[in-house]
């Protein structure tokens, strides 16, 4: 397994990487998770797949300044400079939870460069209070990252 950073927009993205495949599989965990959810599975793919599995921003060891949302174009951009760096023509993408919303919001802005979209238990697909209550609540945040810690292997 590697660490890295990858630039999006002014800020820094932490990724974990495992694999030697010739295609690229990107990892969006949910809510109050780190890169390091999809280790388990990743074992399972190395062959097959050069894995990059991101800390979203304010999770893990990103470097996110300040409280500006990932914007849906500097998200296309940092997609678009993994396929030029590891001279891809499409990724997968395997979205757990929140991280559904990113991977369906990447199909539909640049669905010729997306090959699979995997899903699992996708949520934060509509605004409801309760979702908003603990993604952008200071006393929500600490109750639901108390709720849901990081599964154990």
């Amino acid at each position: 397994m590697k660490s890295g950073y990858i630039t999006s927009g002014s800020q820094q993205l932490h990724y974990l990487e495992w694999g030697h495949g010739k295609q690229v599989l990107l990892c969006f965990h949910g809510y109050g998770n780190q890169a390091g959810l999809f280790a388990s599975l990743a074992n399972h793919l190395l062959d097959d797949y050069t894995i990059l599995s991101f800390d979203l921003p304010y999770h893990g060891n990103s470097r996110w300044n300040g409280s500006q949302p990932w914007q849906p174009s500097e998200l296309v951009n940092t997609v678009q400079s993994i396929l030029q760096e590891r001279q891809v023509p499409k990724v997968s993408l395997l979205c757990f939870s929140i991280g559904g919303r990113i991977g369906l919001t990447l199909a539909g802005l640049m669905p010729e460069q997306i090959d699979r979209l995997v899903l699992l238990a996708p949520d934060g697909l509509t605004s409801n209070a309760f979702y908003s209550f603990v993604t952008r609540n200071p006393a929500g945040k600490r109750l639901f990252a108390h709720f849901l810690p990081l599964p154990r292997v």
